[in-house]
């Protein structure tokens, strides 16, 4: 390979890293949110409170 192409190709693969660790926090923040007790409080709130 050429000198010149490898700085370019290392710039990708550590955007693409960067972007997988990114991608793996955000569906770990969404598995917590749809965890099934936040669900049924998300519910719940739908509903107005009867007195």
């Amino acid at each position: 390979m050429k000198p010149e192409l490898d700085q370019p190709t290392e710039t990708l693969r550590s955007d693409i890293d960067t972007t997988r660790e990114r991608m793996d926090e955000t569906i770990d923040r969404l598995g917590d949110r749809l965890q099934g007790r936040h669900l049924v409080d998300e519910v719940i709130g739908f509903f107005p409170q009867q007195q």
